[in-house]
This record gives C-alpha cells, structure tokens and sequence, in this order.
C-alpha cells in the first residue's frame, strides 16, 4: 500500500493554515482507513485488455545507512546520489555504492546551511540538477550534477513560496518553473438564505498549474486539475457561541500531475483514469486506461464512513496533544476551540473570535459509486519520458506488492512493473534505473535496481 507523506507546515502559519494542516494530516489518515476497508472489497474483471507486467530484478546494492524518511531521491551525473531525508532535515549526498555520505544540508537552525524548519520537496531541473527551496530566505538553492550548491537563485514569484515547499513542482524544457497555486476562495452557498444565522461556505475541488518565468516573472496557467471533493463549511452563529464544522469526504477523487523529462505537463485524470498531455499550448487525450474497478454499495459506504470516523477522532485528539493544532486551540466535548480570524476571506464568514470547530462526516451519497482510481503523489515523471502511476487498486498484484503503470508521453499505457513486497519508488535513475525504498530495523534504506524486460 502506498501512502504518500503528508503536506508539512509551512513558516509563520496563519491560524487558518495550521488548522488546515491539521485536517489535511486527519485526512490522510482517513484515506489510510478506508484503504483497509476496501482491501476486503470484490473484485470486477477488466474492461479492457491486461498489459504486460514486468518485474524489478535483484538489488545491485542496497544503502548501508538508513533514513528517518525518504522524500526524494535524485541520482548525479558521478553516480552518487543525492537523498532527502524530510524528517530528519538532512539533505544527503550518497557516493555510488550507497555506502558513504557527506551532509550537505543540516537540521541546525540558522546555520549557513541549515535545511530549514519543515520538510521541503525536491524539485527536478533536468538529468541531474535540482532545485532545493530555501524556507528561510524565500530563494531556490542550485543544486549542480555533482551535488554541490552552485548558487542562490530567486523564484518568479516570492509569495509562491507556500506552494513549492507542500507539493510537487518541477521544470520544463524551457526553464521555467511548474507548480500548483492557489485557486478560487470560498464561496458562500447561494441556496442560504439571506437572513439565516447559518452560513455554508463551498471551498473549490480544482488549483491551477502555473508555468512561471525566471525571466520575465510572467505567470501562466496551463491547466486544471482535481485536488478533492468540494469542502463544505458549516458556520453557526447561534446564541451559544459559533460553531464551524467541516464536513469531510473519505473517499474523493483527485487527479495527478507530474512534468516528464521532455518537459511536456501529465495529468492523470482520475475520474475515468486516463492521463492528458500539455505540451506547450498542445494538449492530447491518451486513452482510458486499463483498471481494477471495484464499485461501492451503500453498505460499504456506510463502513468506510464508520471507520474514518473512528480514526477522524483518535486522529484530532492526538494532533492536538502533538501540538498540531494552534496555541490556542484546546479540545472540547464539542469540537476543538479556535480562534477564528483567518479561517476564510469569504463573505459572510466568520470574523475573529472563540468558535467551536467540528469535524463530520459526509453521508454516503456524496461518496463515489467507485472507488478513486489513483490517491495523492500517485504520478512520477522517470527519465525516460514516461509516468508512472500507481493506481489504487490492481488484480495483479500476488501477496500486495505494488503495481505501477507506465505510460508514454503519448498518455498510453506501454506495461507494468510489479516491485518486491514492502518496496515503493523514491526515484529514477538513467537507463531503467530505479531508486527503491523500504523500511529495515533501523529507518528507511534504499536499493538501486532495474526492471527485468525479458
């Protein structure tokens, strides 16, 4: 089962990001929770034809250190490869038999080459540079194909920040930098009416992808993508003190993205799972691709909103002895209490003040009749020109290794790839090479290894 890392903090949160970091942790649990439930779900055959599925052969080397997390792997032009550990605050640089390292970011704060103070994604250039986001001085650091910082480099737009460092981004063909921004507010709901003392606020399901200029600082939005089910705020503004609830969806269809090496844009489209190509102001549909679909019946809905309301609770009530949650939140036989100013710049929302925030579920129709195609990070761009994804499901699968597929940049599917039990993929290397990571006694360790295409 692949769960992708959570989105981390960012610097000087808003008590609005903070609270919203919360619910994002709790709701990755939740996804975790309902991928139990729906392990025990039937099975349907295939509507279309089965690819073939190639396996990954034996290690070449296995690292003799281990990591408190492996958020990335990029492999050097020497052979060394360059590993980011995100829970420790180490950027690592490994020589070719994974054997030695050298720390070329530390976790000491305000040192000349401190790693920062939350975990921050690496972002691709080309074969073998990369671009680390330095939280501290809002600037891009260079890393070259030898794995030294080269130079300090500022990004088009300062403010973008946020974005860079809680998901994915990379670099086209041209240069220019990839990455979600923010999209549309919330809205009031326009069915409440006027004078009610409850205000629904809808929070957009869609965030654009923006293709930025370092040199000219122009911004573009090059498409759309699925983030999630459209949120829901409730605000209560009754006599006995306001109340927010956020009703949340365990099972949403999202889609993915990722820029392949060619520099072209790929977005997996969930709903119908097939994968759409952005070739500079081109775009081409590849087919719908082969899947597992397994459908949901009200019974089913009804465990899996059971389950992540289990875990919803367990979840808040330990982010907040955790310190996830704001200094001033504490909980409550209703909820959690929050200062509200910042929670949304929406019309009619609340202004600052004690609230009660509460989490609930949404009732089984606002579930998919399907269960989502692919979950958050499914989508990795290798250095061949391909995608690879790794749906949610699959009947190939023997005794639960993961199934990738891999498809072109013509959006179509060309195989599989089956990885060993217990492994999943931190990155690419050239010529088939894939970057491994599974956890041992001691932490993460990683494996150099290539598919088996005979």
């Amino acid at each position: 089962m692949h769960i992708s890392p959570n989105p981390m903090l960012r610097p000087r949160e808003t008590v609005r990001s903070r609270v919203a970091s919360a619910v994002r942790d709790v709701a990755s649990d939740l996804r975790f929770a309902v991928a139990l439930v729906c392990i025990s779900l039937s099975d349907e055959a295939y509507s279309q034809t089965i690819s073939k599925v190639f396996e990954v052969s034996p290690p070449e080397v296995t690292s003799k250190v281990s990591f408190g997390s492996v958020f990335g792997v990029r492999e050097l032009r020497n052979g060394r490869v360059l590993v980011n550990d995100g829970a420790r605050r180490q950027l690592v640089v490994l020589d070719e038999s994974l054997s030695r390292r050298s720390v070329l970011l530390d976790s000491v704060p305000g040192a000349a080459l401190s790693y920062g103070p939350t975990a921050v994604p690496l972002i691709s250039i080309n074969a073998d540079s990369t671009y680390f986001v330095d939280v501290q001085s809002s600037a891009l650091l260079l890393i070259g194909p030898t794995g030294t910082i080269d130079r300090t480099i500022a990004p088009p737009r300062a403010s973008d920040i946020p974005w860079l460092i809680t998901r994915q981004s990379g670099v086209d063909d041209k240069g220019n930098l990839i990455y979600r921004s923010q999209g549309p507010g919330a809205k009031v709901d326009p069915d409440t009416p006027s004078a009610a003392m409850l205000t629904r606020l809808l929070v957009p399901d869609s965030s654009p992808i923006i293709q930025a200029s370092f040199e000219s600082r122009r911004l573009d939005t090059i498409a759309w993508y699925k983030t999630g089910a459209q949120q829901t705020w409730k605000v209560d503004n009754g006599v006995s003190g306001k109340v927010l609830t956020l009703f949340i969806n365990p099972v949403t269809t999202i889609d993915d993205w990722a820029v392949l090496s060619s520099g072209k844009v790929a977005i997996v489209r969930a709903q119908d799972y097939h994968v759409t190509i952005f070739d500079h102001g081109k775009v081409s549909n590849g087919p719908k691709l082969p899947f597992a679909w397994r459908s949901l019946s009200e019974t089913q809905k009804q465990e899996i909103i059971d389950s992540a309301r289990r875990v919803r609770d367990v979840e808040t009530a330990k982010a907040s002895a955790q310190g996830k949650l704001p200094p001033a939140t504490q909980l409550s036989p209703g909820g959690v209490r929050i200062r509200t100013r910042d929670l949304s710049g929406a019309p009619g929302s609340p202004s600052s003040g004690d609230a009660t925030l509460k989490f609930e579920s949404v009732g089984t129709r606002a579930l998919p009749d399907y269960l989502p195609t692919i979950r958050s990070g499914a989508a990795m761009a290798d250095f061949e020109d391909n995608l690879w994804i790794l749906p949610s499901t699959s009947d190939q699968s023997r005794s639960g290794e993961l199934i990738y597929d891999v498809v072109g940049s013509n959006g179509q599917l060309k195989h599989r790839v089956r990885l060993p039990l217990g492994r999943s993929i931190a990155g690419f290397g050239r010529n088939g090479t894939l970057y491994l990571m599974h956890r041992g006694a001691d932490g993460w360790n990683l494996e150099r290894a290539k598919v088996n295409q005979k």
